[in-house]
């Protein structure tokens, strides 16, 4: 979010970045969707593989910019 906020202060001079900054830096990301008791309720044991996967999920998350749902993430797991 930072980020976009700094880009759209370069495309428009007059929004100033003091303003904008401290939004940027309040803003806090949603929750992640998915949560051990899905992997395990889709038959994952408990153990280092079920972590391993919900750290990869939570890094495909993110990298989307936190749009991917619960089910979309879900669907990324058996694929």
């Amino acid at each position: 979010v930072a980020q976009a906020v700094m880009l759209q202060a370069l495309d428009d001079p007059a929004m100033q970045l003091e303003i904008l900054m401290p939004l940027a830096r309040a803003w806090e990301p949603p929750a992640f969707p998915v949560g051990a008791a899905d992997l395990l309720a889709r038959g994952m044991a408990q153990g280092k593989a079920l972590g391993e996967a919900l750290r990869a999920l939570e890094a495909q998350w993110v990298q989307s910019d936190y749009r991917l749902g619960r089910e979309e993430l879900l669907a990324r797991l058996a694929s």
